[in-house]
Order: C-alpha cells, then structure tokens, then sequence
C-alpha cells in the first residue's frame, strides 16, 4: 500500500524527460496519473493533449480529469536569449507563456477546486536562474522567477485556507521555505 494509492496526480509537461520521470515515478507508487502535454504523446497512464498557455485549455484538462490530489506543474522550458536590450518581444512572451503563463493557468484552473475540498498539493518547478539574473538569460531567468513568486503566494492561500493536508512549502535548490 503506497501513499499514492487511490490518488489523482496531473502533470504537466509530461512528454518530457522531467515530465516523464516524474510520471513513471507517481506511476509506479499507485497513484492514478494524468498525463498533459501540448504535444500528442504515448504513455502507461492517461493522457491528454492540451495547450495550456490559454486558460480555456487548462480549464478543460481540468473538468475532464475530476478530482485532482497532485498537480506538477512541470511544463515549461529554456531558450538562450540576447542581452537585455535585444531581447525580442517574442523571445520575452515565449519564456513568460511556457513557463509562468501555463503554471498560472492551471492554478486557477486546480486551486479553487482544492481550497473547495480542503485537500490538494501544487509543485511547481522553478530553476535556480529565477533567484538571480544571468547574461543573455533575462527572460528564462524572470519567467522562471516568476513562477517562484508565484509558488510562494500560493503556499500561503492554500495553507492559509486549509487546503493543504500538511505545510505547504516552496522547495528551491534544497533550500525548504515553510509557509505556516
């Protein structure tokens, strides 16, 4: 018997190779596992494709899926840039919608249904860059802090409003920050 069992986990990203990892894992442990991806993908457990950067689609994952314990927000990536004054507006809005955009989504899309149910854990994923800015790395690093800003601010609603069983915490880098 696993902690899992019995347990609705939806991951975002997941025909990636983090996503991936992170599903076989939950897999493996018992839990139900949804798999979403903007991509079509195969995989042992449900899957769905769905573009995430638009609310609608989050939305919708959602509704289909039903109860939801886990979110991992793992969707999200990287790409070089230029430095600060030559970053283009299209480089700008493909780091903040892929990275901060679809963790935005699904939080208001899972959140509400989980303060609801006094239940529920988010994780998302951040990166170091998003602690400090890097040369040529402006708006990975500021996507990525956002999410981490994001992450903070959440923990606090969702502790505050009973919604996690436990502490909700923002882990970075193996640093625990607690939000009690």
């Amino acid at each position: 018997m696993s902690e899992f069992d019995d347990k609705t986990v939806l991951i975002t990203g997941a025909a990636g190779v983090l996503g991936q990892a992170v599903a076989n894992i939950f897999d493996t442990s018992g839990a139900r596992v949804v798999g979403v991806d903007v991509v079509p993908f195969e995989a042992p457990y449900e899957t769905h494709q769905a573009d995430l950067i638009d609310p609608e689609g989050a939305a919708q994952v959602v509704k289909s899926v039903g109860t939801i314990d886990i979110l991992a927000n793992i969707a999200g990536g990287f790409t070089m840039g230029d430095s600060v004054a030559d970053t283009s507006d299209a480089t700008w809005d493909f780091m903040f919608n892929l990275n901060a955009r679809t963790v935005l989504n699904m939080a208001r899309a899972v959140a509400p249904l989980m303060v609801e149910r006094k239940s529920g854990k988010i994780i998302n994923i951040g990166a170091r860059a998003g602690l400090r800015g890097s040369a040529s790395m402006a708006a990975y690093a500021a996507s990525k802090s956002v999410v981490i800003r994001l992450t903070e601010s959440q923990a606090c609603l969702l502790y505050t409003s009973a919604a996690a069983d436990e502490r909700s915490s923002v882990a970075l880098g193996g640093r625990r920050i607690n939000k009690k």
